[in-house]
């Protein structure tokens, strides 16, 4: 989460339709799909883990 608002601050602060706006705000999509992944990857361990235990 840090990662990201440090990246969402740096991509704020670029010109307009820049290059380098462009690929920050790639690299902050990037690591918005992380985060997002992370927390599916959880959610899905947790509920196996509860389905495996509780039948």
């Amino acid at each position: 989460m840090r990662k990201l608002i440090r990246e969402q601050r740096r991509l704020s602060r670029k010109q307009k339709d820049s290059h380098n706006r462009e690929k920050l705000r790639i690299r902050v999509a990037r690591v918005y799909e992380k985060v997002t992944n992370q927390r599916n990857d959880f959610l899905q361990k947790q509920s196996t883990m509860l389905v495996r235990e509780n039948q």
